[in-house]
């Protein structure tokens, strides 16, 4: 049986998203190659971050957790896309998904050689993100590792329940990168009146964001 506090937070995050939602459904951008597969990525990592949401809500507590990683990838996939990636990649990335395209496509470079040129940038604003961005991967790479690929950590929970202030704490690590995807977005539409609403995110649901060391001990 859950505590009324665990259901009580996945209510919350239902509500979050839900936000989110509306606000990213209004949003439009400009048709360039790069803005588009930016928000593609960003969409991407939302759709999984909806996903460990419901399967936490189903109590497929190990399979939420396994989607927090590919997540936070994706995001790192837009940022990536929209700041770094040379024009080359943005042709190769942008055509259509055939076999030779996927082989390609699968050449494109990995998280952390991707997080690593992210700290390339200077802007102030920017670096704050990439910082968070940084933070987040070294605190969870090893426990996300371990729920994305059947490691050690999920075996062990076969059969077992979770602590629930592991599995709050990690929803609350995924919401934090739905805000940060949500912020991708809108800085996409090059339109600077988006960001008032993603700042009222920010304000209205400080409860559900929080990157948490101790979700990943």
């Amino acid at each position: 049986m859950t505590s009324a506090k665990y259901s009580a937070f996945l209510s919350r995050t239902a509500q979050f998203h839900e936000a989110v939602a509306t606000h990213t459904s209004r949003l439009q951008i400009h048709d360039h190659s790069r803005t588009i597969l930016g928000f593609k990525a960003g969409c991407l990592s939302l759709e999984l971050a909806s996903g460990t949401l419901r399967l936490a809500q189903e109590a497929n507590v190990s399979a939420a957790l396994a989607l927090v990683r590919p997540q936070f990838e994706c995001l790192v996939r837009g940022m990536w896309l929209t700041y770094i990636a040379s024009d080359e990649w943005i042709e190769k990335l942008s055509q259509p998904l055939t076999r030779e395209t996927a082989k390609q496509g699968n050449k494109a470079p990995m998280l952390r050689e991707m997080l690593d040129s992210l700290g390339t940038r200077t802007e102030p604003p920017l670096q704050f993100t990439i910082r968070q961005l940084q933070e987040f991967h070294e605190l969870g790479k090893v426990v996300l590792n371990s729920f994305t690929h059947g490691g050690m950590i999920p075996l062990a929970r076969v059969g077992a329940a979770y602590p629930e202030w592991m599995v709050l704490n990690a929803i609350q690590n995924s919401n934090g990168v739905v805000a940060l995807a949500t912020q991708l977005l809108s800085v996409l539409t090059g339109d600077p009146r988006t960001m008032k609403p993603v700042r009222q995110l920010y304000e209205d649901f400080q409860d559900c964001l929080k990157f948490e060391r101790s979700s990943f001990d």
